[in-house]
């Protein structure tokens, strides 16, 4: 669990975290509470570098992002895999502190990942929120939902079509919730949902997270 003594993220702030995943290891990886970016003058930023060794697997899964208002946020998550590898990487992105009348009232959220095999890009996941200058209800954007998820696996041993359909079965019984599930140019696959709470996307993507452990598990037995 990544834990902080901030109450979030504040002005000016520049986070740099690096994280190794050792040969054979296996990491689940999750946040203590929702990540709060506070009210800003200027920005914040934070660059999240991840290496994962031979065999090696990491489940990211963390709590959803609220942003404040006038919170203004990049972010940069690079991450490099070897020949044999399993990665789970999710990011939920709220429309801000609802209940309290900030809906959608943040300035800026830039999240930007790269997924590199071999050293070579193989996938860029690229989402910028600007409410105050672009109509996120309009068609094409969120069309009236107010959080986002978006779960990436990647993995050099897992079937991804019976995998879908799992995944497509366990979504299908979710209320309030719209998803797609799309193939990705590596053996992988992109879970994007829209929903109304924070706490409903996170609990499908832990939902999602088990499925997929349960297809790595079979996988592994096979070979």
């Amino acid at each position: 669990m990544i834990a902080s003594s901030s109450p979030g993220i504040l002005n000016n702030d520049n986070y740099q975290i690096k994280i190794l995943i050792e040969e054979n290891a296996r990491v689940y990886l999750t946040t203590q509470s929702y990540q709060r970016l506070f009210n800003m003058a200027n920005s914040a930023s934070q660059d999240i570098n991840v290496c994962i060794g031979n065999n090696g697997t990491l489940f990211f899964v963390p709590h959803p992002c609220v942003p404040h208002e006038a919170s203004s946020f990049s972010g940069a998550n690079n991450i490099y895999l070897t020949e044999k590898h399993n990665l789970v990487w999710s990011e939920i992105i709220t429309c801000g502190r609802k209940l309290s009348g900030e809906e959608f009232k943040f300035t800026r959220f830039r999240s930007v990942t790269n997924i590199y095999f071999n050293n070579k890009l193989v996938v860029k996941e690229n989402i910028l929120l600007e409410p105050l200058q672009r109509k996120v209800h309009a068609l094409g954007y969120l069309e009236g939902y107010t959080h986002q998820s978006t779960l990436l696996f990647i993995s050099d041993d897992v079937d991804m079509d019976k995998l879908s359909g799992e995944c497509n079965e366990l979504l299908s019984g979710v209320e309030d919730v719209i998803f797609g599930i799309s193939t990705l140019p590596v053996n992988g696959l992109i879970f994007r949902m829209l929903g109304q709470k924070g706490e409903k996307l996170f609990d499908c993507n832990n939902r999602l997270a088990g499925l997929i452990r349960e297809s790595i598990s079979l996988a592994n037995k096979i070979a």
